[in-house]
Formats: structure tokens, sequence, C-alpha cells
């Protein structure tokens, strides 16, 4: 392997526990798998951009720690990344390619964070939500909400940190009957492509069921566009935004014979044509349907170490950051999408905050204000996530 190259899409974390110190590499979107290495590992992997040789790297470590590594060690390391799919290369776009065919063959893409987020068994799940549904009070509410839903903004984080915000967002929902479809924007993470918005016509699997997709919309939507949403569905496979919502809906509604849309937004740039276009066929093709509702599944802020600062979250960064959120959210609450879109990027989006594409297009197409139903912040020295819950 000439000149290595270190994917630009896999997660990389910092991690301390009682008996080790590194980061952790994970690649939901390959093997679901996570490795934990060291700090001299990731200075090796920073080298591997692609236009070094092996004898370079080598160069690179001596000059910069002054240590002699030899080039068989660099050799294995390297192929050790090869093993697992970690190098931008041929061996890689070829699994790529492998496991997009394998999605197609499936029926319904299966739950990612089943026994890893919540549990996969449909009689404990059931007891699990309960509980988190059991702790949501929304009676404070009352005279707020819309007679007639239209969307909801809603966290994507893991259940337990955002199990408050869950209860009373989608709690909010019991006052409804379910829609006929529900159009899911979430956000894709990792996944390598030009596409801005992702679909899928897989059904999401969930352990209490399945989602089937509004096959009939999507290809409507997809008629009214110049390329094809399709183009790189197996981004699904490996990301969580879009299944926590099938969860709670088929959870709040167990006989309900709904359907989804469901579309990763991926973009950050709304001057992108494509991007108007998006949303002009979806507005068209939403106009008087009375039993279409959107879903933002989104979360907000995320600040601290793995999310590139030099230094952990303090009490201050806490509160500054609150500040900040409700200004933003303040604009989803009057309906002010691009005021929305200029106060996350008036610094270049220096919260990290991944509800900007979806949310964006979210409030466009609904052009209505919503009701802030919670905010919350999920606080951890090496990475702090905030998220919201709003009733549109």
């Amino acid at each position: 392997m000439e000149k290595p190259k270190l994917r630009t899409d896999i997660q990389v974390t910092p991690y301390q526990d009682a008996e080790n110190v590194g980061v952790l590499i994970q690649d939901a979107l390959i093997e679901g798998r996570t490795m934990m290495l060291s700090d001299g590992a990731v200075l090796l992997m920073s080298f591997m951009d692609g236009t070094r040789t092996i004898r370079d790297i080598q160069s690179e470590i001596m000059r910069q720690t002054g240590q002699l590594v030899n080039s068989e060690e660099i050799e294995q390391f390297v192929q050790l990344l090869d093993n697992h799919y970690l190098l931008d290369n041929a061996n890689y776009r070829q699994r790529l390619r492998t496991l997009a065919a394998e999605y197609k063959r499936l029926e319904a893409r299966p739950p990612l964070m089943a026994d890893a987020g919540y549990p996969a068994d449909p009689q404990q799940l059931r007891a699990f939500l309960d509980d988190v549904f059991a702790q949501s009070e929304n009676s404070h509410l009352d005279g707020r909400l819309p007679e007639k839903l239209s969307g909801i903004v809603a966290p994507h984080i893991d259940i337990p940190r955002g199990q408050n915000t869950y209860a009373k967002v989608y709690g909010a929902l019991r006052k409804y009957d379910p829609a006929q479809t529900y159009i899911v924007l979430g956000v894709n993470h990792q996944y390598p492509t030009q596409n801005p918005f992702i679909a899928t016509d897989r059904a999401y699997q969930t352990p209490l069921g399945k989602l089937p997709v509004d096959t009939g919309l999507l290809h409507q939507l997809n008629q009214r566009l110049d390329w094809d949403i399709l183009e790189g569905e197996i981004a699904h496979r490996g990301e969580h935004s879009i299944e926590f919502p099938a969860l709670f809906l088929r959870y709040l509604y167990p006989e309900a014979e709904m359907k989804i849309v469901p579309i990763l937004s991926n973009y950050y740039d709304k001057t992108d044509e494509r991007v108007e276009r998006f949303i002009r066929a979806l507005r068209e093709i939403i106009a008087g349907r009375e039993d279409i509702v959107l879903i933002s599944s989104v979360d907000f802020s995320h600040i601290g170490p793995q999310f590139g600062w030099q230094r952990e979250v303090t009490p201050a960064d806490i509160a500054s950051t609150e500040r900040e959120d409700r200004l933003t959210i303040a604009f989803l609450e009057k309906n002010d999408p691009d005021g929305f879109y200029a106060d996350i990027m008036k610094d270049q989006n220096r919260r990290n905050i991944d509800a900007l594409g979806a949310t964006y297009v979210f409030q466009r197409v609904l052009d209505k204000p919503g009701v802030l139903i919670q905010y919350e912040q999920a606080f951890d020295p090496l990475n702090t996530v905030t998220f919201t819950g709003l009733i549109f």
C-alpha cells in the first residue's frame, strides 16, 4: 500500500477509563465495530492522507517525536486498518458495493440501536418505554398545542440521555390521531456522498414492528427532482437519526397502518440550488394533504473535545451555549427559517448544530410557528450535546 489514506467519515472519539487512555474508532456503516487505539496510533493515522509513503510517515514520526518506528510495524498497522475497511481505497469501495447490494435485497432496514440504545426484546422494550413516558407530564401545554398537528422537532440523542424530552414531545402526540404518512428528516452523520437528501425505500424495522415506506409519495418526490435521492441509501444502514422516530411512532400507535418517508439531510449550504428544488417539490406533494406530518429528528449543539474543542466543557460554556441555543430556537417559534439558518451560520456553525439542514427544510415546507416543549443539555466535559422538542 504505497500511500495509505484514512477515510474521513469515521468517528474518532477521545476515551479514558481507569485503565485506558486513547481514542475510539467507530464505523457504524461498515461493521458497527469499535477499535480502541492509543494516542501514538492516532498520530500515525494523522499522516495517512494519501500523499505520504510508508517511509514518509516513518520520517514524519521521527521528526515530530524523535522516535524511530520500524517500517514493518507501520505496514502492519496499515494492514490492520485496511482489514477493518478504514482506509479510503479499492478494498473499502468494494466492501461498500457489496453492502449496498445486500441492503437492497432487504425488505426492511434492521434496527441499529436495538440492544445498544434500547432493549431488543419487544416485551422488555414496551416496559422500558412505558417507564420513559410515565415521566412525561404535559398539562402545562393545555391550550398551547395546535388543533391540527403538522410537524414536530425532536431529538435523536440516545434515549437514556434524552428521555425527558422524548417523553414530552412524543407524549404530546397522544393528543392526535396517527397520520397516514410521516416524512422524517434525519441527519447524515457519516456516509460520504454529494447527494444533499438521501432517501431509502426500505421499511424501517423496529422490535415493535416495522414501518413501511410510502413508496408512492417517495416516487412522486423523486420524479420532481433532476437527481436520484436514493443514491447512497445505504447511509440509512448505519444512521440512527430516523430509527428513533420510527420506534416511538410504532410504540405510540401500535395498530396504525401508517407509513414513513425517511430522508437524511446532507447539506450545509442553503444556496445549493438543489435545496430549493427539494423544498419546492416537497411543498407541491403535500399541498392540501391533511394526513401528512413532518418530523425533524435532530440534535442541537455539540461541544467539547469530541467535537473539535481543545479543552473540556465548563459550566460557563453550558450557560453560554444555552443562551445561544434559545436565541436560535426562538426563530423556530416565530417561523423564521432564514433567521434560524443565519443565526447558526453567523460563526460558521461553531456550536456544531446538526439540526441546520433538516430543520431549515422542515420549517420552509411547513411555514408555521412552533410551540417549544422542552430544551435540555446532556453535559459531559468531553462531549456535551443539547437538544429540544417543538410541536407545529
